[in-house]
């Protein structure tokens, strides 16, 4: 062949890779974990609601799945899951007003993810509501860390707060007294 034949060439091309059309398409549902919903509604009951280790939130997802008859997930699986499943909806006129007062731009609004909240009262709040952010759980707290838009000064106070609560996690979970001697 000559290299002045480039449609033949072309044509050889196509057999051999085959037509564009023909290849796999992407999934409908890729990118949303294929679970039943109650394993998820019992990760996020887990995440949100207990103060757990990752490790027994794992264990006792994995019970709670045989226990439906399923296959155990993963624990890869479950760490994917968690970044993913929503966090609870607050009703905002059950906040203190100091919490209220944070949620900026917000009026109106009925509920507000739990992670939007303490965004809000950590960039917008007064020390009370820093306070009432701080106290909500771990996952709500990295959650809300993971979203854009945060003030140099409230991330780092959000970021200590969170190493803080690891840390006292941690020691209690050693057996150690967390108050001070």
């Amino acid at each position: 062949m000559s290299w002045a034949d480039i449609e033949t060439s072309f044509v050889r091309a196509a057999a051999r890779l085959g037509d564009a059309r023909t290849k796999r398409r992407r999934r409908s549902d890729a990118g949303h974990p294929r679970v039943h919903p109650a394993v998820l509604n019992e990760l996020a009951r887990l995440l949100f609601t207990e103060a757990l280790p990752m490790a027994q939130v794992v264990s006792r997802v994995q019970a709670f799945s045989r226990g439906r008859g399923d296959r155990a997930p993963s624990r890869a699986s479950i760490y994917q899951w968690a970044r993913v499943v929503p966090a609870p909806p607050v009703r905002v006129a059950e906040l203190p007003p100091f919490a209220r007062d944070a949620l900026y731009n917000l009026a109106g609004t009925p509920l507000v993810p739990a992670d939007q909240l303490a965004f809000c009262c950590f960039n917008y709040g007064d020390t009370r509501a820093i306070g009432y952010a701080a106290a909500l759980p771990r996952p709500v707290l990295s959650r809300a860390l993971s979203t854009p838009g945060w003030r140099p000064k409230s991330r780092a106070l959000a970021r200590a707060v969170l190493l803080s609560r690891r840390r006292t996690d941690a020691r209690a979970r050693a057996g150690h007294s967390t108050e001070a001697a």
